[in-house]
């Protein structure tokens, strides 16, 4: 294809109408898939507030968008002169051109601007521009009444390609899913030493352990993986990292390989998000949904512990509960205290198939929120506690302590596709909430309870003490099947432990 114009155009809000319902239409047809497969299960779960199925709906369209593929859009002057195409993930953008990379973050208010630029040192400006898989999506950008304005039918490819940057080597910028991936392609003979890359925008640049560079709070350059084929198309790996020239140039150092093949050097850019506040913030569990979304629970100090679509938006004692939903490029979904005056502890975390999380741990609070709760008040200090958050992280569906006359904490929990709660940890309490158990009363100092909840949080299905006469045990991990057993996991110091 020819080079695309580059005139500038004034940014400001585009419209983008063609590229809004080509998204839509597709979200539609995802969300007609995903209502398909999730039929025979019922309708959506209502939470306690009251939330409709149009709550669901809005997840499942959300879901959707991060399905999206990065696209390379052909710049015919909406993205100013010095890009060739430009690709726009949930959290940042990218702009492509010969030699150069710029990726420019998304940022909130308060962030630390981590825009980044790869330049190829040496690399030839004029490199020929080819693209490949071509994509249905064409965009459109209107701004005011006059049409020479106006950028229209623009398209867009999943794959584009610069060839001979270098003499005989083609980088080709491609995407896993909105994940950008780019390969340094090298032809027989062609010299690896001769690449430089030059970054802008680095901050304590630092060269790991495990051959990552780090470039600056967000941004990491993976180690590079590096291989050829052989006769058979099969893969072979030589082992590879970067090679620090000086203060912001990087190269590769590459083992000896066969000269008389392709090389194909692939480094991947990563990017991450740096989350917390002006105390301790730790995160003690994370789960990950189908759609990619992370969900973490820990423990924070921070007064200004950043909240989105929270349902408690302050910190109630010196350390709360936090819960965060991250979607796959990192952005947050939700952010929420979680906690009463007193010092609460997030250890785990399980999300449903709805969207739902459950959170699990411990409260020294008696007023720690509680809704539909099997157990509305603290026996003694602490209590463990089991909460379920609804898909938008702003309304509880249910939370409740659990526990007795004594010490208890929950480590670890599950969930079925019933939505059933499963929990373990270690009780000290004889008292504990005991139901259908296969142990009703406690055996040493200290047992471990496992515990499963029903999906309203009124009842328990079954809650048992488990371990022997010596010492005490400890509950750590917890998993169920489809079929609703529970395996757990921990340690005892008894040689009568069950068996």
């Amino acid at each position: 294809m020819t080079r695309p114009r580059r005139n500038i155009m004034k940014q400001k809000g585009w419209l983008v109408a063609f590229a809004i319902c080509c998204l839509l239409i597709y979200c539609l047809s995802e969300f007609s898939d995903a209502y398909k497969v999730q039929g025979s299960s019922g309708p959506p779960t209502v939470a306690a507030d009251g939330a409709t199925e149009g709550a669901s709906n809005n997840l499942r369209v959300a879901r959707a968008y991060g399905k999206l593929p990065l696209r390379f859009e052909a710049n015919t002057g909406h993205a100013g002169r010095d890009a060739d195409f430009i690709a726009r993930g949930t959290a940042y953008t990218l702009l492509l051109s010969a030699g150069k990379l710029k990726f420019k973050a998304i940022q909130s208010a308060g962030d630390r601007d981590s825009s980044l630029e790869i330049n190829l040192k040496g690399a030839d400006a004029g490199a020929g521009i080819s693209t490949a898989k071509p994509l249905a999506t064409l965009t459109n950008y209107i701004e005011g009444n006059d049409p020479n304005d106006w950028h229209t039918d623009i398209p867009s490819f999943g794959e584009v390609t610069y060839a001979n940057v270098y003499p005989g080597t083609d980088v080709v910028y491609y995407s896993d899913g909105q994940r950008l991936e780019y390969d340094l392609r090298l032809k027989p003979g062609a010299r690896p030493d001769r690449i430089g890359m030059t970054l802008k925008g680095v901050r304590n640049r630092r060269l790991e352990a495990n051959g990552d560079l780090i470039l600056n709070e967000t941004v990491t350059l993976r180690k590079p993986v590096v291989y050829q084929l052989d006769e058979d198309g099969v893969r072979h790996e030589i082992d590879a990292g970067y090679a620090v020239r000086g203060r912001n140039t990087v190269g590769f150092r590459i083992a000896e390989y066969d000269r008389a093949k392709p090389l194909v050097i692939d480094p991947v850019l990563s990017y991450s998000k740096v989350i917390g506040g002006d105390g301790a913030n730790v995160g003690n569990g994370i789960a990950v949904d189908a759609s990619g979304n992370a969900y973490v629970v820990g423990t924070t100090s921070s007064n200004n512990f950043p909240t989105t679509n929270a349902f408690q938006a302050a910190r109630g004692g010196f350390n709360d509960v936090f819960v965060m939903k991250l979607d796959p490029s990192g952005n947050v979904v939700y952010s929420t205290f979680l906690g009463g005056s007193n010092d609460d502890i997030g250890r785990g975390i399980a999300i449903d198939p709805a969207g739902n999380a459950y959170v699990t741990g411990w409260t020294f609070s008696t007023n720690f929120p509680v809704a539909n709760a099997f157990q509305g008040t603290r026996n003694t200090s602490p209590d463990a506690f089991i909460t379920k958050l609804s898909p938008s992280g702003s309304t509880l569906v249910y939370s409740t302590y659990i526990g007795g006359n004594n010490d208890d904490r929950a480590y670890a929990i599950a969930t079925d596709p019933s939505g059933n709660a499963y929990i373990t940890g270690q009780t000290f309490s004889s008292n504990f909430p005991t139901a259908n158990a296969a142990q009703s009363t406690m055996n040493g100092t200290g047992d471990i309870f496992v515990t499963k909840m029903n999906a309203a949080g009124s009842a328990l299905i079954y809650s048992t003490f488990l371990g022997g006469s010596q010492g005490f045990e400890i509950g750590n991990g917890i998993a169920a099947d489809a079929d609703g057993n529970a395996y757990v996991t921990g340690q005892t110091a008894s040689t009568n432990f069950p068996t």
